[in-house]
């Protein structure tokens, strides 16, 4: 497996070449934080986060607006230092989007936080999310069934279960509740 060096500054052409296909990687503000990790995450990541998807997906369309949810391998590139992956990302403005990527932050952003990635999850991509514009960051935790919800464009923190309907400003308060999809 190739590893990239931490020490240096990398850009995202670095990640192109540098890595097999069956690898992600993530680069934080041209810094490699330190984790490669497997194309396929485990059968019930997998299941929860095509049914958020569509659950979510839904909720949208119901609301009549024509906002776009795309899952992980559609990468954020945010600048030449900057490429990250989250679980779902929900784009309110479909020119934000090119072939491969979204161009500029999206508007939600949500991961399904596991043992490997929980650290990176409640720091460094909290931080970086926060930087970059979105305005609202999702940590879904498959085992405690919870969800942290950062609204970055209000300040505001909250912490749900699975039982609560969220509420989500960003698209036109829509609500979500996750025992629906289980």
């Amino acid at each position: 497996m190739t590893v990239l060096a931490k020490e240096r500054t990398y850009i995202i052409d670095d990640i192109v070449i540098s890595l097999p296909e069956e690898k992600c990687e993530e680069l934080m503000d041209g810094y490699y934080p330190g984790f490669v990790f497997d194309l396929i995450p485990s059968t019930m990541h997998q299941w929860f986060v095509s049914r958020l998807q569509a659950h979510i997906g839904s909720q949208i369309t119901k609301s009549g607006k024509d906002y776009v949810v795309i899952s992980a391998k559609t990468g954020l590139a945010l600048d030449y230092e900057s490429h990250i992956e989250p679980d779902l990302s929900i784009i309110c403005d479909k020119k934000k989007l090119s072939d491969y990527d979204c161009e500029k932050a999206p508007d939600w952003v949500i991961v399904v936080s596991n043992s490997s990635t929980q650290n990176d999850d409640y720091t460094t991509k909290l931080f970086e999310y926060r930087s970059i514009g979105i305005r609202l960051y999702w940590v879904v935790n498959l085992e405690n069934k919870t969800v942290n919800v950062w609204n970055f464009e209000h300040g505001e923190y909250a912490q749900y279960s699975f039982s609560d309907s969220i509420p989500v400003a960003v698209c036109n308060n829509i609500k979500v509740c996750l025992d629906d999809i289980m």
